[in-house]
């Protein structure tokens, strides 16, 4: 199965999981839970990976976390490989302890962290426990109570987003969390490219950060950034008031300086053109118009500010 692609950079935030090999237990009894976090707690003071939220379920293992330093793989890698040495010495075990790599999902904070953090906490509801506070392995309780928190938990950047007084925002933070709503948010239906839990204006933000640009995941989000432009360009050229003649060829024009299409591609997006070789002269042809018509060299100055 190829690896999904993996982005850091200073201060990104990423949606870790992690599953016990073919779905077996990772967490047996207190003292498994309490090693965990032990282990946590100082990749926190190696690396200054601070968690927003976490939670330990009996199998699998969520983590939000923030990496000021983009030092998110080497903190990981020694957290579960200190997890799983310890698995095996107590349980005389011989196999994987963790499926595969960690999953890490880049995280658009400002948008996400508050949802992201309801669905974390709320994992252990139904199948373990009734309410999330009675969870005793995620951060739920330190969030919206008093209970001295560990190192590593950092309470400000969730709670700050209900309230800047801190006991409003324990109540606000605990009602949005518990309150039933007829659908469930799961973060996959607002995840790009298997990747990047943010809209298409996130990942054009955080683009430059990505070094892998052949990742099948990379690419993936190319073609979708790809469409939204192809999209907004036909919108745009849409609300012309000129003649359909003038209006394809500034078509062609937005399509080639905007786009990675082709002739080709661009001629079958547009029907009344017959052959590619037309879109050149077309494009050539509107270039000329410029130098010496004021308006079709303004509507192609609003074209290069799309």
């Amino acid at each position: 199965m190829p690896r999904r692609l993996r982005i850091e950079y200073r201060g990104a935030f990423h949606h870790v999981t992690s599953r016990g090999y073919a779905r077996q237990t990772l967490f047996y009894e207190e003292e498994d839970f309490s090693r965990f976090l032990s282990d946590l707690n100082l990749v926190y003071e190696a690396y200054s990976l601070p968690i927003h939220s976490y939670c330990l379920m009996t199998n699998h293992v969520h983590l939000f976390t923030e990496s000021p330093l983009a030092n998110l793989q080497y903190a990981m890698q020694r957290l579960f490989t200190r997890y799983a040495d310890y698995y095996k010495r107590k349980y005389n075990y011989k196999n994987k302890v963790f499926e595969r790599r960690y999953g890490a999902v880049l995280v658009d904070s400002e948008n996400y962290a508050i949802d992201l953090q309801k669905y974390i906490h709320l994992n252990p509801v139904g199948p373990l426990v009734k309410k999330a506070e009675d969870w005793n392995y995620s951060s739920y309780k330190y969030l919206v109570g008093n209970l001295q928190a560990p190192k590593f938990l950092q309470k400000d950047l969730i709670l700050g987003r209900f309230d800047t007084d801190l006991n409003k925002a324990k109540l606000k933070l605990r009602c949005f969390t518990e309150k039933e709503e007829s659908s469930i948010w799961l973060p996959e239906n607002f995840t790009l490219g298997k990747s990047i839990l943010g809209s298409v204006d996130f990942f054009k933000r955080i683009e430059k950060n990505i070094e892998d640009k052949t990742h099948a995941d990379y690419l993936s989000l190319v073609h979708f950034k790809e469409e939204e432009r192809i999209c907004e360009i036909f919108n745009f050229i849409k609300s012309l008031e000129v003649d359909d003649n003038l209006k394809e060829s500034f078509l062609i024009y937005a399509l080639k300086t905007k786009t990675s299409l082709k002739n080709s591609d661009i001629a079958k997006k547009i029907p009344s053109l017959l052959k590619a070789v037309s879109v050149s002269s077309r494009f050539y042809c509107l270039r000329e118009r410029a130098i010496s018509e004021n308006f079709v060299k303004k509507v192609l100055c609003d074209i290069d500010l799309l």
